[in-house]
């Protein structure tokens, strides 16, 4: 997570980020904004960003990388499309059954599910 930017030898950005870590305003020196964004649950732009770095600034939802082009953003493996609160390729890492991959497991649910494989558990053992 970043925290500042050095501009130049007497001017830096600083990073004000939420709890996932996503960039939701970043300041120079003089505490007046350049950046300022809101994001809604899965990433998407609550609106414009604001500010004069608000067409260039990369770091953006969950502090990872952001192509202003395309509007997606680079979670290192994949590209995530926070407009529909999706990535844009299928997980490389599909699991299986005695390592599954626990997002397919939520099937794409932010919510918190305390006992995940119960269900599946429920109906393997019900087609025995």
């Amino acid at each position: 997570m970043k925290i500042a930017r050095i501009v130049d030898r007497t001017a830096m950005y600083y990073y004000h980020t939420d709890a996932l870590g996503s960039t939701r305003m970043i300041t120079y020196n003089d505490a007046t904004y350049v950046f300022v964004n809101n994001y809604q649950p899965f990433g998407k732009d609550n609106g414009t960003p604001k500010g004069s770095l608000a067409n260039t600034e990369k770091d953006r939802f969950t502090g990872k990388p952001y192509s202003v082009p395309t509007g997606l953003c680079y979670f290192y493996q994949r590209w995530y499309d926070p407009s529909i609160g999706r990535f844009t390729s299928q997980d490389s890492v599909a699991g299986d059954l005695n390592n599954p991959s626990l997002f397919r497991i939520l099937e794409g649910s932010m919510g918190l599910d305390s006992m995940p494989l119960c269900r599946y558990w429920a109906s393997s053992r019900r087609s025995r």
